[in-house]
């Protein structure tokens, strides 16, 4: 049995430091139909961009070169008590 993929009023972050996957995630995930994707590059600025306003799924690499790596982004949200129950969250 196959389960498809409903994104259609999801809100998608992608922290990811390389461009080029960035840009590949981006894409796919708009071609399935996700409302709204946001890319950055760094841990920091995904913390920053969640905390702002929150989203529904994050794709996060866990190593984003300098700072924070995936892993620490998941602590920092659940530290701040800003993590929604249920946001999906990928490493």
């Amino acid at each position: 049995m196959s389960e498809s993929v409903e994104l259609a009023d999801k809100r998608v972050l992608i922290i990811e430091d390389q461009k080029a996957f960035q840009v590949m995630l981006k894409g796919l995930l708009l071609n399935l139909g996700a409302k709204e994707v946001e890319a950055k590059r760094t841990g920091e600025a995904g913390i920053a961009a969640y905390v702002r306003r929150p989203f529904d799924v994050m794709l996060v690499d866990y190593n984003l070169g300098r700072g924070k790596n995936g892993r620490q982004v998941l602590e920092e949200l659940k530290h701040r008590g800003v993590l929604k129950e249920d946001t999906i969250f990928f490493i």
